[in-house]
């Protein structure tokens, strides 16, 4: 065994890009943005739930839901919104006597349903995502106007403290100035004292 060793290439990533060119962008009744291949069937399922898409798909292949779920129930949510899409397409285009115009009958027959219960989740989502915004919308409100009240608190406290500041400044200048007025009068008096104090009394 030699101590070189063989450089080995690490293999490139290839990127898998699906081609999207016959795809058509559609929105959920949630307003969220998809890419749909553009037959009923992806029509039919826009805007579902993988419950709701599970119930739907096994009424019109006449299969079991749990045994939809125990089949497709670990692959990831977007796989199985596919097998469950192409379940149904290949019931609707199924060679089988009959099977096609069985699957076509109960894909029409469930389908109104099926829309209507998208239709009824997705106004509760919505209620509920307004509900939600409202009440971020009020929380944000009541502390901006509790912000507001203690910077009013606070501007009105300062004010309120200036002005006893002013008050106390010109109670201790009247002090001072009546303080002064006091000691004039007091040395004026006591000039006046001495001055009497000092004229030579008149003789008769």
């Amino acid at each position: 065994m030699t101590n070189a060793t063989a450089a080995v290439a690490a293999p490139e990533k290839v990127a898998i890009r699906p081609d999207l060119t016959n795809y058509v962008t559609v929105k959920s009744p949630t307003g969220k943005s998809s890419k749909i291949c553009g037959d009923e069937v992806s029509y039919a399922f826009v805007g579902a739930t993988l419950d709701m898409s599970y119930a739907f798909v096994a009424g019109v292949i006449e299969v079991t839901e749990e045994s939809l779920r125990a089949k497709y129930g670990e692959r990831n949510l977007g796989q199985q919104r596919m097998f469950l899409a192409n379940l149904v397409r290949g019931g609707l285009g199924s060679k089988k006597e009959g099977r096609s115009a069985t699957v076509k009958a109960k894909f029409d027959e469930l389908l109104p349903a099926f829309r209507a219960k998208i239709e009824d989740a997705t106004k509760a989502a919505n209620a509920a995502a307004e509900a939600l915004k409202a009440e971020k919308a009020a929380a944000i409100k009541a502390k901006a106007d509790e912000k507001a009240a203690e910077a009013e608190k606070a501007k009105q406290a300062k004010a309120d403290a200036a002005e006893a500041a002013k008050k106390e400044k010109q109670a201790a200048a009247e002090a001072a100035k009546a303080e002064k007025q006091a000691a004039a009068d007091k040395a004026k008096a006591a000039k006046t004292e001495t001055k009497a104090a000092a004229k030579p009394e008149k003789t008769a």
